[in-house]
This record gives C-alpha cells, structure tokens and sequence, in this order.
C-alpha cells in the first residue's frame, strides 16, 4: 500500500517537535518538582522536626543526633496544629529498599491514626525521599511504622511539606519525547500503512532491531548466578547447583549426583517420598531438594541438554564451569532469536503480509509473553529447562516452516534434519512442551502426501527428519532406562519435593481449576511500581493436595486472545485452521496435565505461553490485512491488535520486576528504582 512520502523533517514536522519539547520540558519541570508546587500553591508552612523529641517504638532508637532503625518499630511525631502535604525524610546507610506506612490524627480522626498509606522507597544519600500525606485539615499527630525491611536505615532529618531538591527526570523526558516524535511521524506521514516486505533491507533492518531491543530485557535480568566457577570444584558438590552437579556427574563418568547423603536413613524410611515424614525421622531434606532419589541413589530429573550443549562445552573451551545465570542468559539470547526467525518464517508460510508497524509491536509483545525474560530473572533448574525446550521448539517450527518452503532439495534435507534434532532436543530439555509438536500434522501431512513427487524423494525426505528425531531419542530413552528403569520415565515421580509425586495423577475433576490457573486467572494490581503482581488463588476445590502459587493466567496478554479468533482467518487453508486448533488443543492438555501433575505456578504457565502468543499474533496480524480495505473496520481492528501487543509487552515486562523471586528488587535494587523513578 502507498504512504505519504513527504520529506521526513518538514516545517510541520519541525514544528510540531519544538511545540512538544517545550511542552513536556515545561510537565517534566512540573512533575518532577511536585512537591514544591504543592506546598507552594497549598500555602502550607515548612518546618523540621526535632528527632530528640520525636516517640519511638520498637527497635528504632536515637544515636548520635540520628534515628536509627534496627528493626521494625516506629516514629511518631506531634504536629503543632499545621496542614499536610508531605513528609520530607533524609535518610542513608541502606542500598535496598526501604518499607513503610504512614498513619495520621488529623481534624477528621483526631483520636486514632488513620492509615495514608504504603510505601517503597530507596533512601536518596544526596536529597530527600518525599512521601506523600494529604492531612484532612490540620494534622495533630503523624506515625511512621517501619518493616523489618528497612533495618540498618539512618535518619538525619524529617522535614513536614518538605520542598525537595530541584529534580528533573532527564531520561523520562527524552523517553516521553521519543515517543511523541515517533508517533507523530507514524500518523503524519502514515507509515503505519507500510506492508513488510522481507526482501527489503530497511524492513529487515528494523525487524533485528526491535529483536536486540528485546534482548536488552534479557540483559536486564542478569542479576544473579553470573559468570563461571573453578572445575573441579573447590566447594562440596552439593553447594552448586543442579546443572552444575549433572555436568560434574557427566566429567565423572556417572549419571547419579555425586551428592553424599545418609543413605540408610533414607532406605529405612517407610516412604521417602513424603515430606513431612523426612522432616520428622531424617530432619528434612536439605541439600537433595527437588533431586529424584531412586534404588539409592539421587538424580537430576531436569532435561540433559543445557547440561551437553552449553555446561560442558563451555567448560571443555574454558576449564571453567558456567553459572546457571550466564547459561540463562545464552538461552534466552537464543530463544529470542528463535522466537522471531519463527514468526518470521510463519508468516511467510501462510502468506500472512502484515503491516511492518504491527509486525514491529508483535515481536515485544511474543518474546515478553512467552514468558522467557520472566523466566530467565531467576536463573535455576527449572527456568533454564523451560527456556532451553521453548529455545529448540521455535527452531524446531523455523525448520519445519522452512523445509516446507524449500524449493532446493539439499536445503530441504537440511532444515528437515535440523528440525528433527531440534524436536529432540526439545525433548530433552522440556519433555512437556513437545505436545506442542503436534501443530505441525498438518504441515507434513501436506508435505508428505500431498506433494506431487516421487516416492524415493519422500522417503529420503522423511529419513532426513525421522533419524535424528529417533537417533535423539533413542539416547533419551537409554538415558532414562539407565536411571529410572523405564525408558519413558523422566524421574519426575522420584521427585524430593513438597509431596510425594507419585500419587499424582489426571483426575477429571481438576479440568476447570486447571483452566482457570491456567488461561483466567487474573494478575493482581499493586499502587507502586511496576502496578502489577502475581496472584496465589486458591479455589479451594482441589480435592485433594494441589500446589498453588502465584501465576498469571493466559489471558493476561491479549496478543494470545487471537488465537480464540483462528478460524475467522482460516476457512480457506486448512492447514492453516487444524495448525491453529492443534496448538490451543496442545495447550488446554498441557495445561490439564500440568496442573494435576504439578500444581499451579507461573514457570508452567511458560509451558504454554510461546505456541499461544506465536498463533494470537498470526492471527490478529492477518486479520489486520484482511481488513485494510475496509476503512473503518480497518482502522479498528489495525488500533484493537496495535492496543493487544503493547498491552501485552507491558503486563509482561511488568513480570520481569515483580516475580516469584523479585530478583530484581532484592539484587538489583539500582536498576529497579531507576525504572520505578519514571513514575515517582
């Protein structure tokens, strides 16, 4: 389609970004300078309060001129009969964040405090944290109530209707100003009209941008477990971890942890498998958490192949053994690349010809809600498995998409071998998230029988994918023969975990809560950055021990709602339709599965995430250019998928500050509060 192809820097254009430099300078100044104008404006008068005279409770004390917070206590201070806007707190002596409520007596409760408020803030060494208190009338009395998260926390002065320090937020500002200038060029000179076009250079160009823009968030993660440690190692096995010791395992010609533990204590236990029986006779479990104990030995139950393909080469190239941080991070470079050569390749393959502008949003909006930045914060055994399976599904459906495509015969044979290793690699990374695997039926349906060719070339074909997939998992059933006796068996019944494992299996009864966790289950919504959290829901319905812990459910991104929409956009090719089917079929399995399997958690809801979101962005990106003739429907559906992908890349990257182990927060208290100061 023809967009206005006026010069790029014209008078209006120049314009229009000196108008809106001037203005967001001028609401910048507003905005970071706040607390001055409202005490200004409010007319409220400024004073200091004397610490020596303040009230404390609990473990704060007064020390050398200064209140010193050892632990949870408080301050209480006598206001002299003065309205409130804020208090004023110059503190130091903690990197991290510090936690607080402020409680009033004002003219409208003038017998018992009244809670104002929450707050998080990291005390500000060079000016002054203002927190915001609006009194109804003229206050008499204010308490300041402190965690224990705020320990080893000095305070050198409590300012009431503080002033503050001049401030301004240059980076929030340039940001602010980026975006209006880029968005005014998008509609002024309509490149939201431009079709990607992947054999132009510039289309091409941008699409590997915005994917190294992604890729910053997986950079921003890397806040634990980063760098190598010495080979042999200089600590117990033990004291590293599960990666680690498999691949220690590996280098010692053995396939159990080399792991010491009191095997007689575990063999005479009656059912080893149970938790709280271990805790009573053992005295826990201790360091063979979450290993599979089996004929007394323990094992790693976690897929092999970050342990082969990134462990152990990098050590054989180093002499030194990497960190699960540095291989979460190699994986979540990879799968972020992978996720886009795949969507790429999709749209190519059903001839989807979306607008590069959609296409551009479409990349954050799947790499984010795929879950793997989530996933790749807290580095450990279980994320890096979920993003190594989620890194060899993608190429596992680039190389399927691409043979399919191929019209030379040798690079045919290759994508087709490539794609079967990559299946079995899945496999043994993420068993789970092979049942995807099933959305590519109708793709080699059509490629193996529905090709006019002979059947020598079918057959050689079919042997080019069909031996590495059964070469791999040929390997993956010795392997777990040699562990578990049963070449089907991941040890994940062995598990020494929470519950005995074993017991688990799929009831019926628990299809619904299932659903609910696992695609309706809502986040939950906090006042302070980054405004969203993760929810534990119990239902209560479960019957019988269920794990539950906080996730966000399916529908929490809305690039994934395209996918409830595939038929509308496949009527005509069914490949196309059963591909879209199989995958949300896949996924109410997976789900099922996981949930009477393991339970409810946000690291299973990455099981499911990536094929979803892959099919929801096709979706709402084909419809988008279907209804390009059609002005105002158009118009509509161009704004409601544009509206999807942000929405979905904010909620998303949202989760990346607020997790299950908000790593960010605890280690990396610097890179949260820059971010969390955009809106302060």
């Amino acid at each position: 389609m023809e967009y206005n192809k006026k010069r790029l820097f014209d008078k209006k254009t120049i314009l229009f970004f000196c108008i809106s430099f001037v203005v967001l300078l001028c609401l910048e100044l507003c905005f970071s300078n706040r607390a001055f104008l409202a005490v200004k404006t409010g007319g409220c008068k400024t004073f200091d309060i004397d610490l020596s005279e303040a009230d404390l409770t609990g473990r704060v004390i007064l020390k050398d001129g200064t209140i010193y917070i050892e632990s949870a206590g408080s301050i209480i201070i006598e206001i002299p009969e003065e309205e409130i806007t804020n208090i004023g707190i110059k503190c130091y002596g903690k990197k991290s964040f510090c936690e607080i409520n402020t409680l009033i007596k004002d003219n409208n409760s003038s017998v018992i405090n009244r809670k104002t408020g929450n707050h998080v803030f990291r005390p500000d060494i060079d000016g002054v944290n203002i927190i915001p208190v609006d009194s109804f009338g003229k206050a008499k009395e204010i308490t300041i109530e402190f965690t224990s998260k705020s320990s080893g926390l000095y305070i050198k002065g409590i300012t009431i209707n503080s002033k503050g320090y001049f401030s301004f937020n240059y980076f929030r500002f340039f940001v602010c100003f980026f975006l209006a200038c880029l968005v005014w060029l998008i509609f002024y000179r309509k490149w939201y009209k431009i079709v990607f076009n992947n054999s132009k250079a510039s289309h091409v160009i941008l699409v590997w941008v915005m994917t190294s823009v992604c890729i910053f968030s997986a950079v921003l993660g890397c806040v634990l477990e980063m760098g190598f440690d010495e080979y042999p190692f200089t600590k117990d096995v033990s004291d590293y971890t599960r990666y680690q010791q498999q691949a220690d395992a590996f280098l010692k010609g053995q396939l159990n942890l080399d792991i010491a533990f009191d095997t007689e204590a575990y063999e005479n236990l009656e059912n080893p498998y149970d938790d709280y029986l271990r805790r009573k006779v053992i005295g826990g479990t201790g360091k063979l958490w979450d290993t599979a104990y089996y004929n007394g030995k323990v094992y790693s139950y976690f897929g092999a192949a970050p342990v082969v393909l990134v462990y152990l080469p990098v050590y054989l190239i180093s002499g030194y053994m990497p960190r699960d941080g540095t291989v979460s991070l190699i994986f979540t470079i990879a799968a972020t690349f992978a996720l886009v050569l795949a969507l790429l390749k999709a749209l190519e393959y059903f001839k989807v010809k979306p607008h590069l502008l959609l296409l551009l949003l479409a990349i954050p909006a799947l790499c984010t809600s795929s879950m793997l930045y989530v996933l790749n914060v807290h580095p450990a055994m279980y994320y890096i498995a979920i993003i190594s399976g989620i890194t060899f599904f993608a190429l596992l459906l680039y190389f399927s998409f691409s043979a399919a495509l191929a019209e030379d015969r040798i690079k045919r044979r290759v994508f087709l071998a490539l794609a079967g290793l990559c299946g079995a690699l899945t496999v043994a990374s993420r068993p789970n998230i092979f049942i995807f695997s099933v959305m590519l039926i109708p793709l080699y349906i059509e490629f193996f029988f529905k090709r006019r060719i002979g059947i020598k070339v079918k057959l050689i074909d079919f042997a080019c994918i069909a031996t590495p997939l059964a070469l791999g998992a040929g390997v993956i059933m010795w392997y777990n023969t040699a562990r578990f006796s049963s070449p089907f068996n991941f040890g994940a019944a062995y598990q020494l975990t929470f519950a005995d494992m074993g017991y688990f299996k799929l009831v019926p009864y628990k299809f619904f809560p299932a659903m609910y966790h696992f695609f309706l289950q809502p986040v939950g919504f906090t006042g302070t950055f980054p405004f969203i959290d993760i929810a534990s829901v119990d239902l209560g319905l479960y019957r019988n021990y269920t794990y539950i812990y906080g996730t966000a459910g399916a529908v929490n991104f809305p690039v994934v709602w395209g996918a409830f929409g595939s038929i509308s956009v496949s009527k005509e090719n069914k490949v196309k339709r059963w591909t879209y089917l199989l995958t949300i079929t896949a996924a109410v399995i997976l789900a099922f599965a996981d949930f009477c399997l393991a339970g409810s958690h946000i690291r299973y809801t990455g099981d499911i995430m990536f094929p979803l979101a892959l099919v929801g962005a096709l979706v709402l990106m084909e419809l988008s250019s279907k209804t390009d003739e059609h002005q105002v429907f158009g118009n509509l559906v161009y704004k409601i998928t544009a509206v999807a992908f942000i929405i979905s890349t904010l909620v998303a990257s949202a989760l990346l500050f607020n997790n299950e182990a908000d790593n960010i927060y605890h280690r990396a208290p610097e890179v949260f509060d820059f971010f969390a100061k955009l809106f302060k």
